[in-house]
């Protein structure tokens, strides 16, 4: 049995509900010093990743699992997910940055490359289908701007500036 194929055992005896098929592996990490080796994985519906839903599973010297963290969603194919976007990740981009200058007034720079990645996004007890859109600005105001755009219908589900400005 593969060090991987250890891992998904684990999970499935963890909790019998987690389809395992809503797993990746994004990450494999051996550490030669002390023979243990850390997976880092990311839940998905429907190929999508999950929003804040990577574990790591690490396993010692004789495979043995000696540590889970991470936070995982039983039931996803129970949940109503719609799964089909109806719009782009560049109008997800368009949405954002509307709504940011709305904000905080027109931003004549961005800060770097603004990026939209999809994800399901659980917002107040209901899950979304939707695209991170991540912006730096510095003028008119600091942040570095986080909108969860859905991509089924390009509403804003929820947002937040993760930048702290002094004053």
């Amino acid at each position: 049995m593969s060090k991987k194929d250890i891992v998904f055992a684990y999970l499935k005896k963890k909790s019998p509900k987690l389809q395992l098929n809503h797993f990746k592996v994004i990450e494999e990490q051996a550490d030669k010093k002390t023979g243990t080796h850390h997976f880092r994985l990311i839940q998905q519906y429907k190929g999508i990743p999950i929003y804040a839903s990577d574990i790591t599973v690490a396993l010692d010297k004789n495979d043995n699992v000696m540590a889970f963290f991470g936070e995982v969603l039983p039931d996803l194919d129970d949940k109503d997910i719609n799964k089909v976007a109806a719009i782009s990740d560049k109008e997800a981009i368009k949405i954002a940055k509307e709504a940011i200058e709305k904000k905080i007034g027109k931003v004549k720079q961005y800060d770097g490359d603004v990026t939209a990645e999809q994800y399901i996004y659980e917002f107040e007890g209901r899950f979304y289908n939707t695209y991170l859109v991540k912006a730096s600005t510095v003028e008119p105001k600091v942040g570095y701007w986080h909108y969860f755009v859905d991509a089924t219908n390009g509403n804003i589900v929820d947002n937040y500036n993760a930048a702290e400005a002094f004053d």
